[in-house]
């Protein structure tokens, strides 16, 4: 990593279409990448052997995202990295959990802590020339994904902490891929309003990859079904909707890497500019997304601080 590399940020890329990219990119004379995973051997197993650097980061702990952006800036004397690629995410399907911060986990990791990271990296480097923010045609319901529809008129504070607002009529694993279906219009609504936010500076961009059998995103379902998306899915890579995440990996690293990309806000899937959904254009629902989000990232570490203090003066 040199000062004239172009820095690029890709969480969640040990496996998949974050690993796929994190080669690409890192195979790009003036790149330098640095992919995450949650653990630091798990970053660094799959760093090393693609020339990349590997480092820890947790979505699902906002003082783990706040210590990855400190490394960060310490890495780059504080300058802005050239481009963040927010793909980790998680599908919870088989029980109720939350993270460290007490947010229920889908929303918490896909949502929360990708926008705590965002402002954290804002906060101590700059902003970046380029953020894509990994989403999904689920977040769609006029697209037939088979996936429940999402959410779209329930605020993040209610899906942060839904408590007894769990819809009682659906088993755990559809309500389970119904928040990641919300969870992913959360990103689309975000990445939007960041082209607002950060305009002039930073073009944002929102990404479906398509459907990807193979990937990670199903380690949480029931053994049978991880076999069938590892195995006998990976053959339905000739239906359209559905990619390899080679394939994807190369319409994101042009998404990242071409100079004359699309405009910034823009929602792109399978290598092509689309509309998102209705309730994903809503610019209220925007607005009022990024700042709620906000709010409830200031709560949690002022909690977590009052905590802190509480047990260091015990």
């Amino acid at each position: 990593m040199t000062q004239r590399d172009r820095i690029v940020i890709v969480t969640g890329a040990t496996s998949g279409l974050g690993l796929h990219l994190a080669q690409r990119l890192a195979g790009r004379p003036g790149y330098s990448v640095i992919l995450t995973s949650r653990s630091a051997a798990g970053a660094d197993a799959a760093a090393r052997p693609i020339g990349a650097r590997g480092l820890p980061l947790d979505l699902g702990s906002l003082a783990s995202v706040r210590a990855f952006a400190a490394e960060i800036a310490a890495l780059t004397d504080g300058q802005p990295v050239y481009a963040v690629v927010c793909n980790a995410a998680i599908q919870v399907v088989q029980e109720r959990t939350t993270t460290v911060d007490g947010f229920e986990t889908t929303i918490g990791v896909n949502h929360i802590g990708n926008v705590a990271l965002i402002e954290a990296l804002l906060s101590t480097t700059g902003a970046p020339e380029r953020l894509v923010l990994v989403a999904s045609g689920v977040h769609d319901p006029d697209q037939a994904t088979g996936m429940p529809h999402p959410l779209e008129d329930a605020t993040v504070r209610e899906l942060a902490y839904p408590g007894a607002r769990h819809p009682s009529d659906e088993s755990l694993q559809r309500e389970g891929r119904r928040r990641y279906a919300t969870s992913k219009l959360l990103n689309v609504r975000t990445a939007i309003e960041l082209s607002r936010r950060l305009a002039g500076a930073t073009v944002v961009s929102s990404f479906d990859p398509g459907l990807m059998p193979g990937t990670g995103l199903a380690r949480d379902a029931s053994s049978w079904q991880r076999a069938l998306w590892a195995t006998v899915f990976r053959l339905l890579v000739v239906i359209p909707g559905v990619q390899s995440p080679r394939r994807s990996a190369g319409q994101l690293e042009h998404l990242v890497t071409d100079a004359a990309t699309v405009p910034s806000g823009t929602y792109v899937a399978r290598g092509r500019p689309r509309l998102p959904s209705v309730a994903a254009r809503d610019v209220e629902a925007q607005r009022a997304l990024y700042a709620d989000t906000l709010a409830l990232i200031a709560e949690a570490e002022a909690s977590g601080a009052r905590g802190a203090s509480v047990t260091k003066a015990g």
